[in-house]
């Protein structure tokens, strides 16, 4: 009887010691706790209707792959389609208004030409007609002044002769060419006012085209596409037939490739028990990975009414995959501690 309690001590003791030793050589994790989220890393982009109108068709949904130029909602655009239809019919009638008139431009300047050239000539003959006047009264005088002078001319026909070339000089000094002058002016007055007409035309054909250009910008703002390749993590509740507000936040869309990351937030008070390499167990139900410390935000931030800095992991290699807007449990490591010492610390802190 004394015999087995002995060895029943004995085993005790043994037991004792075996869990003393095994206590003194584990460590066990002392850690910091803290919930992470997976995000993309890097900014996501809003999508923002910057016009208003009313939906004709929505072509993407949350959750959906989309490419740079894909329409995700298609607004009514009848009223531009008239209003494009109209300005060209302005613009084809201008166009033609200032065709003909280059025409008629061109048909007026060449008859001008020819009536400015009649009017030259004439002046010209009419000149030279008094001209020949003159020439034949001084011929005239000069003939009878001799026969007057052998006195084989009477008076009356030295006065008639002499008066006759006063007045085909007296003639030839009154012609001026101000009828020719005065055409001419008027053609070039007329002239001005054309180029004036057709410069006012070319501006108004000028201002169409830019009515018309402004009219397409209008019609493809109402065609809201992907600014860029992604995914679309939220969707605004729109329905073909509803009236879209200019300044909606329409989406938000992931850039593709988006590497994803766990991101958290450490209270400021725990930071300087946080370094960057630093290893997180990450767990999350029956799932268990380890991550690393990527990067510690420079700045305290104010979330859900906590000091705290943003903190980002990255998971280890050969961690599972990572699925957007999952949530987990992290353990920041931050030494390591003999299970022994934590056991007696507890018992201390009980007594």
């Amino acid at each position: 009887m004394r015999y087995h309690a002995h060895l029943s001590l004995y085993l005790l003791t043994l037991v004792s010691l075996t869990a003393i030793a095994w206590a003194y050589h584990t460590t066990i994790d002392v850690s910091v706790q803290a919930h992470g989220i997976v995000r993309p890393e890097g900014d996501v982009v809003r999508i923002i209707s910057d016009v208003s109108g009313r939906i004709t068709h929505v072509r993407t949904r949350e959750g959906a792959t989309v490419h740079a130029g894909d329409t995700l909602i298609q607004l009514d655009t009848r009223d531009l389609r008239l209003k494009h239809r109209m300005i060209q019919s302005k613009i084809h009638a201008t166009e033609t208004r200032l065709e003909q008139f280059r025409q008629t431009m061109a048909d007026s300047a060449d008859i001008e030409h020819r009536s400015h050239s009649a009017d030259t000539f004439q002046e010209s003959a009419s000149r030279r007609i008094l001209e020949m006047a003159v020439d034949s009264a001084n011929a005239r005088f000069a003939q009878t002044d001799r026969l007057y002078k052998e006195g084989l001319a009477s008076r009356q026909s030295f006065d008639d002769a002499l008066a006759a070339m006063d007045r085909a000089t007296v003639e030839l000094s009154k012609w001026t060419p101000d009828t020719a002058g005065l055409r001419k002016a008027q053609v070039e007055l007329r002239a001005r006012n054309r180029d004036i007409e057709v410069d006012s035309l070319r501006a108004e054909v000028t201002n169409l085209y830019q009515q018309l250009e402004q009219n397409q910008l209008e019609m493809a703002r109402r065609t809201i596409t992907s600014p860029l390749d992604g995914r679309i993590t939220s969707f605004a509740s729109l329905h073909a037939g509803e009236v879209l507000t200019a300044g909606l936040a329409i989406a938000t869309l992931i850039p593709e490739p988006h590497p994803l990351i766990i991101e958290s937030w450490i209270p400021a008070h725990d930071r300087h028990w946080v370094r960057e390499g630093q290893l997180v167990r990450v767990r999350r139900d029956d799932l268990a990975f380890d991550a690393y410390v990527q990067s510690i935000g420079a700045d305290v931030r104010i979330t859900e009414s906590m000091a705290a800095y943003r903190i980002v992991l990255t998971p280890a290699p050969f961690s599972p995959d990572l699925t957007l807007g999952s949530t987990f449990e992290l353990h920041f490591i931050t030494y390591k501690e003999r299970l022994l010492w934590v056991m007696s610390h507890r018992a201390r802190n009980r007594s």
